[in-house]
């Protein structure tokens, strides 16, 4: 009785932890996204109004990727 006990807590306490494994990756996938959108934003502003040379605007551009995954 008490094994049989032992081992279904031991089930559920697994199947939470595996539910919060995929709610954590889904945020962070969603932070990844924000980080892709405001860098392509960013390479689309920066293109049109033609604000630096390409090596500094991909500089600055995963710079922005790297703050936006950080702070997000």
């Amino acid at each position: 009785m008490r094994r049989r006990c032992s081992s279904a807590l031991l089930g559920k306490l697994a199947l939470s932890l595996l539910n919060l494994s995929a709610l954590a990756l889904n945020r962070l996938e969603q932070r990844i996204q924000n980080a892709v959108f405001a860098v392509v934003r960013f390479g689309e502003i920066a293109r049109v109004i033609k604000i630096a040379p390409p090596w500094i605007v991909l500089t600055a551009g995963l710079t922005l990727f790297l703050f936006v995954l950080r702070e997000a």
